[in-house]
């Protein structure tokens, strides 16, 4: 999480827009570098994306395996929600090293995938100088944040973070589907009365053919 400081010193100038991977896609207001990187068990990719006034980046992370022991191992809501606490306390002690103290954060759902939204205040003033948008899909951790350099712009900072698209083509998964008992029940009860009938209707058809022979 410290290559995220790193990132937000540098800049570019080309308008662009990004698709990451297979999975997010976002709109950049001008043309970002790609920085890929690796620390330790992580690994991942970096967009970037900055001028004199804000600054625009979005990270894709994972861990060695990540991907694959998350598609074996779906997580519950509860562990998806516990996973989501600790990537919430590593984004805001990165920012904090940057001076965007954190203020509140907020569950989100952006194509029905549950994310977070994280807003940053400066320490003296008050006012908000960030804001980052957390999503945890298919095991890949996806961060994308606005900040400001000199100055805060609200709209650009919406226009950017509103912008994420998530495909779904592929199926993507956040945690195992529930098991949906209401449903069975329902699918069992329809085929007990098929077979029910099934078999009322051969009976009498028997009996019918009896009484004619």
């Amino acid at each position: 999480m410290r290559i995220t400081l790193l990132i937000l010193l540098l800049s570019t100038s080309l308008f662009g827009q990004t698709k990451v991977d297979s999975i997010f896609s976002i709109q950049f207001p001008t043309k970002p570098e790609k920085y890929d990187f690796s620390e330790k068990k992580e690994s991942g990719t970096a967009f970037y994306s900055n001028n004199e006034k804000d600054s625009f980046v979005v990270m894709r992370l994972m861990t060695d395996n990540g991907e694959t022991e998350f598609k074996k191992n779906l997580p519950d809501l509860k562990s998806l929600k516990k996973a989501y606490e600790k990537m919430v306390e590593v984004q805001i002690k990165a920012m904090r090293e940057k001076k965007f103290i954190f203020k509140d954060s907020t569950e989100i759902k952006i194509n029905n995938f549950i994310g977070y939204r994280i807003t940053y205040q400066n320490e003296n003033s008050g006012n908000q100088n960030a804001e980052s948008i957390l999503l945890l899909i298919n095991g890949i951790h996806f961060i994308a944040t606005y900040s400001k350099i000199g100055e805060f712009n609200n709209e650009k900072k919406s226009e950017f973070l509103n912008s994420i698209k998530i495909d779904t083509s592929n199926n993507p998964k956040q945690i195992v589907e529930p098991y949906d008992l209401k449903e069975k029940l329902l699918v069992l009860s329809l085929k007990g009365i098929f077979l029910i009938g099934f078999f009322y209707l051969l009976r009498k058809y028997k009996k019918t053919t009896a009484n004619t022979v």
